[in-house]
């Protein structure tokens, strides 16, 4: 399948990254229009097989839903400078883990809470204390250290210049 034959390439360019970023390189422009070419030619192969699924919605009026594979393929072709944005911007991260991992804390508390703060004051301050673990976190710092000092009246602050990995 097109998908699984686009996975080791894109794993094998994410280790170039990786070691790029630790020999502070960059890719060179031939390694970037390789990987390029054969990312397009793998999406066309899919496109040629034709093997996305039926639309299990038949009988229905208006446009028929379309099958995941379609819909996928349809995105990493509309989308292809910003999937690999990885590889010419290092501080772009391969994977949206984190920021999946920063949402996680608000949508357990909408599912625990039924879905509402009782107050405005009071998603500020989950906001705000979330915000602030989360950066903390991002910076490699002990998490409850920096909760007692910004207690204390001195908080982290992290500057411009700080390069989070």
């Amino acid at each position: 399948m097109w998908s699984e034959a686009l996975s080791d390439p894109l794993i094998e360019l994410k280790v170039a990254v990786d070691v790029a970023k630790q020999e502070e390189t960059v890719l060179t422009p031939e390694r970037l229009a390789a990987f390029k070419e054969q990312y397009r030619k793998i999406l066309e192969a899919g496109e040629e097989t034709k093997t996305h699924g039926v639309s299990e919605e038949q009988g229905k009026h208006g446009r028929k839903k379309q099958p995941k594979a379609k819909n996928l393929l349809g995105r990493c072709h509309k989308y292809l400078e910003e999937i690999l944005a990885f590889i010419k911007d290092f501080t772009i991260p391969f994977t949206n883990n984190q920021a999946e991992r920063d949402l996680h804390m608000m949508k357990l508390k909408q599912k625990i809470f039924s879905g509402t703060f009782r107050s405005e004051e009071g998603t500020m301050n989950f906001c705000r204390v979330g915000g602030f673990i989360s950066t903390v976190k991002k910076h490699r710092r002990p998490v409850l250290s920096e909760l007692r000092r910004a207690f204390e009246g001195t908080p982290f602050i992290p500057t411009a210049v700080h390069r989070v990995l």
